[in-house]
């Protein structure tokens, strides 16, 4: 949550790695290889024109890009369905 000194702007941050964190959850313990799936495709929606993560979204703007473990959380992500062969080829 972030709010301007004055009080006038309030927003929450959006944290772009919990996509791939929801993604590993769903492949690894719910064991659904279809939401998983969403979860990661949501989570590279989130990169920039340059494929970086970053940390944190306050409104439009992304905070402190690249962060090296939400691209951990990615790879660790995209390599559950990777092994997968029932599920998609990136």
């Amino acid at each position: 949550y972030h709010a301007t000194t004055d009080g006038t702007k309030k927003c929450e941050a959006e944290w772009p790695l919990g996509y791939f964190w929801l993604s590993i959850i769903a492949s690894r313990i719910r064991g659904s290889k279809t939401e998983a799936k969403l979860w990661l495709m949501d989570g590279f929606l989130q990169m920039n024109k340059a494929g970086e993560i970053p940390e944190l979204y306050r409104g439009n703007t992304p905070i402190h890009t690249p962060l090296v473990w939400a691209h951990s959380f990615a790879m660790i992500a995209w390599h559950n369905l990777r092994n997968d062969p029932s599920s998609f080829a990136i």
